[in-house]
């Protein structure tokens, strides 16, 4: 049962009910304390199911900003299905940071936190983010993982002082579930104007303290597929003109839903990082999802998506050459 099916199930829970609650324990002199009892019980439950509702209501809406179409049903089914309610709170230096919740597929994932910073400060910088020992570390292992990714910050103007922040994990964390995210002190990019072509950025620390929150992730997501049975001629670009494209063979091809993965050999040895021209995910009903560009390698390129790629909605991927790999 998800989020959605429960909160549909503490409404349907009517004063009929409760009624017939009622009479059934007014033999025991116990009425009152049963059904308050059953009341609290509700109010809890219902109260749970909110939050959790509004987790997967926020990541709906975030993927639905890059979404030309709009969501698909399946799209928000596997939203629905992906996202892990949090809600835990930490304060530091009178700055806390709150955990609300987390999407993976184990290969793409987010986490979606909220700063507040005491109520004298306004958040006016251009993005906030952890200092260089911020890192996932999986649970029970001493070891940092080599991530990478984005820290996109949204400030309202209904209240200045909190921050909305949202963490894109670009490297893969596979079926592993149980992590913890720590955060040691909190940084922010700040941007100054100083003349009509021209503006001065710097970064600087605006809390320190440190943050540590477990993280489970769910594990439903994680599938992808193999497009390629035998290697196919491709090209890479390893720079900006059209003397830097280079025959490569392309010996594996891995779909994701939120991710993919390219490996291939160059024909004649290159030193250097390849990247192939724009590829495209076309679904079933023609609408088509690019790939964006992740990372890069002389034998591996890596991909991530702006919105769920439902596996089961795809017809083909779509080369740059005009190669269609049947999904």
């Amino acid at each position: 049962m998800n989020a959605m099916h429960l909160l549909e199930a503490m409404t349907n829970i009517d004063s009929a009910i409760i009624e017939k609650a009622s009479v059934q324990k007014k033999r025991g002199g116990r009425t009152v304390t049963r059904i308050l009892l059953l009341a609290a019980l509700i109010a809890a439950l219902t109260m749970s199911a909110l939050a959790a509702s509004e987790a997967v209501n926020w990541f709906k809406d975030y993927f639905a900003r890059y979404s030309p179409t709009g969501l698909s049903q399946n799209q928000i089914t596997f939203i629905e299905e992906n996202t892990t309610d949090i809600q835990n709170s930490q304060t530091c230096n009178g700055y806390t940071v709150t955990v609300e919740s987390a999407f993976s597929d184990g290969t793409g994932s987010m986490i979606k936190l909220k700063l507040i910073a005491p109520e004298d400060v306004t958040l006016n910088a251009t993005n906030y983010f952890p200092g260089n020992d911020g890192c996932l570390v999986p649970t029970g292992e001493e070891h940092l993982t080599q991530w990478s990714g984005g820290w996109g910050c949204y400030v309202g103007d209904e209240h200045p002082n909190v921050a909305d922040i949202i963490f894109t994990i670009t490297e893969p964390i596979g079926e592993r579930t149980h992590w913890t995210l720590r955060i040691e002190d909190i940084w922010a990019t700040f941007d100054e104007n100083i003349g009509q072509a021209d503006y001065r950025q710097w970064t600087e620390v605006v809390a320190e303290g440190v943050w540590e929150f477990p993280i489970v992730f769910s594990a439903d997501g994680f599938r992808e597929v193999e497009l390629i049975k035998e290697p196919i001629p491709g090209q890479v670009n390893i720079g900006l003109n059209k003397d830097s494209y280079h025959d490569v063979m392309i010996t594996s091809f891995k779909l994701r839903t939120m991710s993919a993965e390219i490996s291939y050999e160059y024909v004649v040895p290159v030193h250097g990082a390849g990247d192939f021209d724009p590829i495209y995910v076309v679904m079933k009903d023609g609408s088509q999802i690019m790939l964006l560009p992740r990372s890069g390698s002389p034998v591996k390129c890596t991909y991530h998506f702006a919105e769920p790629v439902i596996l089961s909605d795809a017809d083909h991927v779509l080369m740059p050459d005009g190669t269609k790999l049947p999904i």
